[in-house]
């Protein structure tokens, strides 16, 4: 059997590979990305790579046309990519840099990246085709507006919360952007729809439900209730081992920082010369 995350990849992997027994559990976006409240700022927001099926050149295009600033984060767009066909449109895209009207933010961390969700006035998934579209659930769960393709899976996962526009019509692309950017109420509006939609997606419930069909696709009738249940309590303790690890993390940093105002370094549990 093969696990995937969206029906789009199952159908994929029906039509291309051949393989019938599959299971699709969605993704959600990690709980960091939520709304902060911050002002909404003049740019475009991207998050991804650059390689082809992105189609980060049209968006590169698009707000040069309607002059607004885009911020491309991922790390890719810093690095030398090497001279072949395969990093033909990253090197494109790069060439679009500036640090002006086109900045690359290369990776950065969680915190940073949920503000600039916040800041932007628009996120832009220009892609043409996604087996999921995770970029775009966490702008969802951050209240920012999403213009994207109605492609592959990202219609499935944006839903009626999006913005659709024809990806590789750079004119249209600009239009969607503009009225959005431009249109204050309309913002707020996508961005109330936008919450809504993230919270359709849960980790634990999907992989609760994922357990149970598994299983009951195994054993049937009664039974999957039944591990349904146990499938549940798993997830449940789950959460809380990755809880008690998390505060574990935080008092062996707390320690760590103790030490090393002594002058000292901790590590293994016990404080070294």
């Amino acid at each position: 059997a093969v696990i995937t995350d969206s029906y789009c990849s199952q159908q994929d992997i029906k039509e291309i590979i051949g393989i019938n027994n599959t299971y699709v559990t969605y993704l959600a976006a990690d709980e960091a990305f939520k709304p902060l409240k911050i002002e909404r700022e003049n740019f475009v927001l991207y998050v991804g790579g650059g390689n082809w099926n992105k189609n980060v050149i049209s968006l590169l295009k698009a707000c040069q046309k309607i002059k607004i600033p885009l911020v491309l984060v991922g790390k890719e767009f810093l690095q030398k990519p090497a001279n072949n066909i395969e990093t033909e449109s990253l090197r494109e895209v790069q060439g679009y840099i500036d640090n002006q009207m086109v900045i690359a933010k290369g990776f950065i961390p969680t915190v940073e990246l949920v503000k600039l969700y916040n800041q932007a006035k628009v996120y832009v998934q220009p892609s043409t085709y996604e087996g999921f579209g995770l970029t775009v659930l966490e702008a969802l769960a951050c209240a920012t507006p999403v213009v994207c393709g109605k492609n592959s899976s990202i219609a499935e996962i944006g839903g009626d919360a999006v913005t659709y526009a024809e990806v590789t019509d750079v004119n249209d692309l600009a239009e969607k952007m503009l009225w959005l950017s431009d249109n204050k109420k309309e913002r707020e509006k996508m961005g109330e729809e936008s919450l809504k939609k993230s919270h359709e997606y849960d980790i634990h419930q999907s992989v609760t439900a994922l357990l149970a069909d598994v299983v009951g696709s195994i054993e049937g009738g009664k039974e999957r209730e039944r591990r349904h249940a146990e499938a549940e309590r798993l997830v449940a303790a789950g959460r809380e081992r990755a809880l008690d690890y998390a505060e574990l993390r935080k008092e062996h940093r707390r320690l760590d920082e103790l030490a090393k105002e002594e002058g000292k370094k901790f590590k293994g549990g016990e404080p070294v010369s």
